[in-house]
């Protein structure tokens, strides 16, 4: 609770800035003293209001004790507010939280952080579509809504985004992925975290982003596809509970099988090599976290937060979304 406080007390604090507010609004704007300044917009946003503009803006009025904006207003003043400010608010957010205990929440000294995509309806729009495009429809559907690509990258143990992209429908997660990787161990290593153990489905491993953990010095646990290669396939078809892979020009790596009770056989990838230290079903575990911090968020996101409930129809208001690639 001290740590939600602290974050409180700095977002406030940010948004009262006379510099963060000249970076973040349209050049002459938010001058006078009017219903609706720079702070309470910015707050309004946050609230991600899901109802009536209008009813927003009245509840606004009398919790104020003034006379209500109008929803045109409103939507004006929205307008004249770059996506950077919350950017930076999200910056200062986990600025907070990591330096208030840079070790809440290690496993075994490492910070979890998993990654996941989905996908985002968004409201119908031209511009959208043009944007980020559309799925393609049943016979029986005329015409499917625009929809985009997310990825984000999760703290498995906070449940705090780390990263998050929002691209046109047609760019893989892995694409996303590879590109948010090196900016969130930047992030990281910014805040004195540096022992990363980052976890992965089984859609995202290839040599080429492997590679990219091993070049940025960090940890990994991917879930396999038996068919990923020549090696993990030998490896799957011997059926041996634990082993190891050697690649040209790789380090040793350690290859984990388990016969899940759905009937399915899991083969895990793994950086960490150290039996004594990571057991099997530790690792495993760890894998299986990443459910609660990934797909139970976007779960939190999409249906509790309602992320596809929005009123922006505008290729810049997908930027109050979520950062754009």
């Amino acid at each position: 609770m001290i740590k939600q406080q602290n974050v409180i007390t700095s977002l406030t604090s940010l948004a009262d800035d006379d510099n963060f507010q000249n970076r973040n609004k349209e050049a002459g704007s938010f001058v006078r003293n009017r219903k609706l300044p720079f702070q309470t917009v910015v707050g309004m946003i946050l609230r991600m209001v899901k109802n009536s503009i209008q009813i927003a803006c009245n509840w606004l009025g009398t919790f104020m004790n003034t006379e209500p904006a109008s929803k045109q207003a409103f939507s004006q003043a929205r307008q004249k507010i770059s996506y950077t400010a919350f950017q930076e608010m999200h910056a200062d957010g986990l600025r907070v939280i990591y330096s208030t205990d840079p070790k809440d929440g290690l496993w075994k000294g490492y910070r979890l952080i998993a990654a996941d995509g989905s996908t985002l309806r968004l409201p119908e729009s031209e511009e959208l579509a043009k944007e980020f495009g559309r799925w393609g429809t049943r016979e029986d559907v005329a015409m499917s809504p625009p929809m985009a690509r997310i990825s984000e990258y999760t703290d498995m143990t906070t449940k705090l985004v780390l990263s998050g992209r929002i691209a046109p429908c047609k760019i893989s997660e892995e694409e996303l992925a590879k590109e948010q990787l090196s900016e969130v161990v930047l992030l990281m290593r910014k805040y004195d975290q540096k022992k990363l153990l980052f976890v992965y489905d089984r859609g995202y491993p290839s040599q080429e982003f492997i590679q990219q953990h091993l070049d940025l010095g960090v940890d990994f646990l991917f879930r396999m596809p038996k068919n990923f290669n020549r090696e993990i396939k030998k490896i799957y078809e011997s059926r041996e509970a634990e082993s190891f892979l050697f690649v040209e020009e790789w380090p040793m790596l350690r290859v984990l099988q388990f016969d899940l009770s759905s009937g399915e056989h899991e083969i895990l990838l793994t950086s960490l090599t150290d039996y004594n230290t990571f057991s099997k079903e530790e690792l495993s575990s760890v894998y299986h976290g990443r459910w609660s911090s990934m797909e139970e968020g976007y779960k939190l996101q999409k249906v509790t937060m309602q992320m596809e409930n929005f009123s922006g129809k505008t290729d810049i208001a997908t930027f109050f979304c979520t950062q754009r690639t």
